[in-house]
């Protein structure tokens, strides 16, 4: 899951920068880790469902 589909809040927040910013923070990150781009993507998504996952249950 990528940009907007990853972020567990109301579309109404109005918080779409700082997301966008957030993501692609952590991907870029993700990516520099390497080995790979599917291992990155893994890696982000992993990072995502780690930082939503509480609020979902909440």
């Amino acid at each position: 899951m990528l940009g907007d589909a990853i972020h567990a809040m109301p579309p109404m927040l109005g918080d779409g920068a700082n997301s966008a910013l957030y993501d692609a923070a952590t991907l870029t990150s993700a990516l520099v880790e390497g080995p790979d781009i599917v291992t990155a993507v893994a890696r982000y998504e992993e990072t995502m469902r780690a930082r939503t996952y509480p609020l979902l249950v909440s």
